[in-house]
């Protein structure tokens, strides 16, 4: 973890990471949450009519914002130098009829924090967007009954960790309820992870029947956006179950999310198979917004039903790329297949690159499905692919889309042959393109959370690069890093 803007670097390219645009980006919107559209764009208007064409920095453009505003933001400002994401712990009393919340934050900070309170038919009691200033804070509602909901961090409006004690009951509310879309959807990640972890815990084999229900209740809601409705049905990424463990055996995360995947499949297969059918309807290609949404859940669902290991839903995948009308459609049912590796994935393969090897974007599409499989012989088939005449070191999103991939391919990046091979590529790299190197080198960022003998094995690998007397500055400063006790 490293500030917005870090003190200090060793290799400028190392020095522009996820941190700095994704977390500056999301600073930048509390500001807008903090001063309001009008307020945020009168600052903008003025940064503008004041630096344009100049070098500046993030003080000119917190003045700006100041100036414009009349708001004192040197609290604010200290979030450019925070290092890690703030924890929230969250508590909830009463004393008479008023709700008293107290916040504690792990860093002393000041932020927005919009919250909400529902009561028990969902409907919004308390709307509104409080300031935290500091580690300790305490704020009382008045007059609210006992039988409520709380919404917290509502349209996401500060990069925190919530630590509060939400009962499963209670996030089952909020999916169906909370009149905050952003917050359903945080609900039913939040949802998804817990379930997943307990059974993780518990060494379970079946999936608590509440979840699927849930899971039922949105399939079947028409109310609800189908681009909103995909996400909310779309579980927590393997990536984010790793984020959640500590000394991960990430094998075992696997098996339980594929569990999870497997029983929402068969359980709800055949309202799954009419929802698809019915998004299946033949209509003319459109960008609109119900148009994306439409394709957005049938790929989906048709990635869901791919758990039940039916040939039937084999061959209504392989319908649907022969038939696609659009890239979304054809890489949708394409990913779908690469669930298992069949003669008919195989085939369809086949077809797309033959169809699209002389178009860069359409190649890398391929490269990636590929290399995102899940798939034993992956490797075999990635050695392949490295074969072809449309690959090359020199062309970095080739690398990304192969190798970069399979770093995301959890399952089978670690294991020992899979570290073995994306060091190999790194040395491979490393005196082509550094920094493309580098990038590869951070995918070994979770050396640290593994088991003890998965971590062995990464280190073994991460030594081979240590060892190399001709390894760039790039990926030196990451490997050492790492390595760093």
């Amino acid at each position: 973890a490293h500030p917005i803007k870090p003190k200090s670097y060793e290799e400028i390219n190392n020095f522009y990471t996820a941190t700095i645009y994704e977390k500056g980006a999301e600073v930048i919107r509390m500001l807008q949450t903090l001063l309001g559209k009008n307020g945020f764009d009168k600052g903008i208007e003025l940064y503008i009519k004041t630096f344009n064409a100049k070098a500046v920095g993030t003080k000119d453009f917190i003045w700006a914002m100041q100036k414009a505003n009349d708001y004192d933001l040197t609290l604010f400002s200290k979030w450019y130098d925070n290092v890690g994401t703030p924890i929230l712990t969250i508590n909830s009393d009463y004393e008479k009829n008023d709700l008293i919340i107290s916040i504690e934050v792990s860093q002393d900070l000041y932020m927005p924090f919009n919250i909400g309170i529902l009561d028990n038919n969902g409907c919004d009691i308390v709307n509104e967007t409080i300031i935290l200033n500091g580690k300790k804070n305490k704020f009382i509602f008045e007059n609210i009954k006992k039988d409520h909901t709380l919404s917290l961090n509502r349209n996401f409006s500060a990069p925190v960790i919530l630590n509060y004690n939400y009962s499963i009951d209670q996030l089952i509310f909020l999916v169906a309820n909370d009149t905050d879309i952003f917050n359903r959807y945080e609900m039913m990640q939040n949802l998804s992870i817990r379930l997943m972890l307990q059974s993780f815990k518990n060494n379970s084999t079946t999936v608590n029947q509440k979840y699927i229900e849930v899971f039922k209740t949105i399939l079947a809601d028409t109310t609800i956006d189908n681009q909103l409705k995909a996400k909310l049905l779309s579980l927590p990424t393997l990536a984010t179950l790793m984020q959640k463990s500590s000394n991960m055996d990430i094998q075992k995360l696997d098996k339980i999310r594929n569990l999870f995947l497997k029983s929402i499949a068969a359980t709800l297969n055949k309202s799954l198979q009419i929802v698809y059918k019915n998004l299946c309807k033949e209509k003319s290609f459109s960008i609109d917004a119900l148009s994306m949404g439409e394709r957005a859940l049938k790929n989906l669902i048709l990635y869901l039903l791919m758990h039940n290991n039916d040939k039937k839903i084999i061959d209504s995948a392989y319908k649907q790329f022969l038939n696609a009308k659009n890239m979304t459609d054809k890489l949708g049912a394409l990913r779908a297949l690469s669930k298992q590796d069949t003669p008919t994935y195989k085939n369809a393969l086949k077809l797309f690159y033959e169809e699209y090897k002389t178009d860069s974007l359409s190649i890398n599409k391929y490269f990636s499905i590929i290399s995102s499989a899940d798939n034993p012989n992956i490797l075999n088939d990635i050695n392949n692919l490295e074969k072809l005449p449309e690959y090359s070191l020199e062309l970095p999103n080739i690398i990304r889309a192969i190798t970069g991939n399979f770093t995301r391919n959890y399952k089978y990046f670690h294991t020992k042959e899979g570290y073995a091979y994306v060091v190999d590529k790194i040395l491979e790299l490393d005196n082509i393109n550094p920094q493309i190197a580098s990038g590869l080198a951070k995918s070994f960022k979770d050396y640290k959370k593994l088991l003890p003998q998965t971590a062995q094995l990464m280190k073994n690998e991460l030594q081979k690069l240590l060892n190399n007397q001709d390894l760039s500055k790039n990926v030196l400063e990451i490997v050492e890093k790492l390595l760093i006790d």
